[in-house]
């Protein structure tokens, strides 16, 4: 329903953006999150963990769109991305047969 998907809708910036003054500004500042649905925030912020560089390792704040009291904060994307959609178990063995 329009509902669930309303809820199920996040978004995401560096939560190192700005500088120690102007973080706290830089929060809410609309133009500094980028949204999406679950799995299409945690595909961006999944590609962004495997990207060689700065960016693997940045700080991410995370939230349910327009809730700004509900932030979290990760130290880097994939860990972001592990809250919002974590990868599948490994699939188990099958069974041994006897033979």
């Amino acid at each position: 329903s329009a509902v669930e998907k309303a809820e199920d809708t996040w978004e995401w910036m560096w939560a190192d953006s700005g500088t120690a003054l102007t973080r706290g500004l830089a929060a809410k500042n609309p133009l500094r999150w980028t949204g999406g649905t679950r799995d299409e925030v945690a595909a961006q912020l999944w590609s962004l963990a495997r990207a060689a560089g700065r960016d693997a390792s940045r700080p991410v704040d995370l939230q349910p769109k327009g809730k700004g009291s509900l932030v979290k904060h990760f130290a880097s994307p994939a860990a972001a991305a592990d809250f919002l959609l974590p990868p599948p178990p490994p699939p188990s063995a099958p069974p041994a047969s006897d033979m």
